[in-house]
């Protein structure tokens, strides 16, 4: 089994970190499996011609869809999961995804309730094999830390999909790619799980407490210096599972 990578990619706006994104999401389709892009903004960056637009039911639809009988909806209410979506006028079960979606890309909107919003996410735990995750303008996600759903997937990104269908991708895994706006954003989970972290250009120099390691503080802060005198769209990558090796990276050698 490939170890899983998560990787923040940070920078303000129009500074490429969605083009960087929409590149990686092209190379995974092509070469590993498929794409789910979560909160996907304006439809510019992860368009309708050429990704599949899901969404999940809610919880209501479930119990009316599904759990018909007083007794169906009281069990249902006391263990509220998300397990289908709909796709074209239809309903699917989500350990369906990978076989119905296998080298393709989708996209869905944030789920406004946190609730099903981490109900979602521990779908994904169960039933994602093989599948690069991006998380889109994760401040507002994240914004009250991570939810068991949550922490599930990043923690153990490896061991997800134990319930899909398609048996080569049981248990084979996620990866995950999370889009912020600065540095400051990112919650303490989303730093300890990481392992790399690609900079774009961002705004200000931030306030960084809520990094719990001294010297990928001062690496951040340097290639803020560095990103402000180099052309736009450039990137630098620090890998953090490598002794925190940071590069420049020209804008079209993404995953190159």
């Amino acid at each position: 089994m490939k170890n899983s990578f998560r990787i923040p990619i940070i920078g303000n706006q129009r500074s490429g970190k969605s083009f960087a994104a929409a590149r990686i999401i092209d190379s995974y389709v092509k070469h590993r499996g498929i794409a789910l892009v979560y909160n996907f903004g304006k439809d510019s960056d992860f368009p309708a011609d050429e990704y599949e637009t899901i969404r999940p039911l809610t919880f209501a639809e479930h119990i009316q869809y599904f759990y018909s009988s007083r007794n169906d909806k009281r069990n249902y209410s006391l263990n509220k999961k998300i397990e289908y979506f709909f796709w074209r006028g239809r309903i699917y079960h989500f350990a369906k995804f990978c076989e119905m979606f296998w080298m393709k890309k989708v996209r869905m909107f944030r789920i406004s309730s946190e609730q099903e919003d981490n109900a979602f996410f521990e779908a994904v735990f169960l039933y994602f094999g093989r599948v690069l995750l991006v998380i889109d303008d994760c401040r507002a996600i994240f914004r009250n830390g991570f939810k068991q759903g949550h922490i599930d997937i990043f923690s153990r990104s490896n061991h997800c999909g134990t319930q899909c269908t398609v048996k080569g991708l049981q248990g084979k895994g996620i990866d995950i790619i999370s889009i912020w706006h600065t540095p400051e954003h990112l919650n303490p989970d989303a730093w300890y799980y990481a392992t790399s972290v690609i900079l774009f250009r961002f705004p200000f120099l931030p306030k960084l407490p809520k990094i719990d390691n001294p010297m990928l503080e001062k690496i951040i802060v340097a290639s803020k210096n560095k990103l402000d005198k180099l052309p736009q769209y450039y990137f630098i990558e620090i890998s953090i599972e490598a002794d925190l090796v940071a590069s420049i990276r020209r804008p079209l050698n993404i995953l190159k």
